[in-house]
């Protein structure tokens, strides 16, 4: 029995690794945003979690009874799900026939699995825009003027050192 056991399990984890392997390879032209969407996913639900906690709050309930990690695993790991399932489908889409009726059509188009990236881009505006109403909820500030003002803040600056070494090229 042992023996049958033993032979079973490395049968299932040879097979295991190489469909990992293969599952891996086959993924690679979205790789990236599987991660991104994977961050964004995550960071959408601390946020949630932190906002929904401060409702709790304010509402004058427990907060440890509203936000609860079931339900915080629960709705990560269905919106994860439905965005990497319909990624991978349309990614089979796209490997399948989408790719090459796009480059059949435009033969020098720079971009490969456009339409999966595509969705993909689609998933992190939404997941953004979540983050964004969820920041705003915490902080009574929208991130996108939070992040527009420090890119204005940059801006400046770089071009305030860019004036400052003009001004050491004349002296």
């Amino acid at each position: 029995m042992l023996q049958q056991t033993t032979t079973l399990w490395s049968i299932v984890k040879n097979h295991l690794f190489e469909f990992l392997t293969f599952a891996f390879f086959w993924l690679s032209p979205i790789h990236g945003l599987i991660l991104f969407i994977l961050l964004a996913a995550g960071v959408d639900t601390f946020m949630g979690r932190k906002a929904a906690r401060l409702k709790a709050i304010n509402e004058g309930k427990e907060p440890r009874l509203e936000v609860t990690s079931k339900k915080t695993r629960i709705g990560f790991t269905s919106k994860v799900a439905t965005y990497i399932g319909l990624l991978i489908l349309t990614l089979f889409l796209d490997k399948m026939m989408l790719n090459d009726l796009l480059l059949y059509f435009i033969p020098t188009f720079p971009i490969h699995f456009v339409i999966s990236k595509g969705l993909g881009l689609i998933f992190l505006a939404i997941e953004f825009d979540s983050i964004d109403e969820k920041y705003f909820l915490i902080s009574g500030k929208r991130l996108k003027d939070t992040i527009k003002r420090k890119i204005s803040a940059i801006k400046v600056t770089i071009l305030g050192a860019k004036k400052f070494k003009n001004e050491l090229k004349e002296d």
